[in-house]
């Protein structure tokens, strides 16, 4: 039971963030890679704060206890002094596959789509009504 409460939570925290969802896909589609968190902010085209705020939390906008760090579907290593570098974890590639399968069908679509430009992997997001 404890388990399902704790999978509800974590599910509605990647839900409702669309940046949150978009970091894990796109950490799911290169599970072997490390990123930073200004790369990964340009391949999702979002602001760098919030690809940090989605991955450790930020200020009073991102809940630290809902930050996919924290929540253990991603872990990061210190490259350098100062420099974090993240990769998705196991559980974290098993969440975002249920994610994508539990709402392929869900009022709202979002979907993401993972492409080359100029020899660079960028999500590109569609949202149907």
């Amino acid at each position: 039971m404890e388990k399902k409460l704790k999978m509800d939570h974590v599910m509605s925290a990647i839900i409702k963030s669309m940046v949150r969802f978009k970091v894990l896909v796109f950490l799911a589609s290169h599970p072997r890679e490390e990123f930073d968190a200004p790369n990964m902010a340009h391949r999702i085209r979002s602001a760098s704060e919030n690809v940090t705020g989605a991955l450790e939390g930020y200020e009073k906008r991102y809940s630290k206890a809902l930050s996919l760090v924290s929540l253990g579907l991603v872990t990061y290593r210190e490259k350098e002094p100062g420099t974090r570098v993240y990769k998705i974890t196991p559980e974290g590639i098993a969440f975002a596959e249920k994610v994508r399968r539990d709402n392929r069908d869900a009022t709202v679509k979002l979907s993401f789509v993972c492409i080359e430009e100029n020899g660079s992997s960028v999500i590109r997001s569609r949202i149907e009504w």
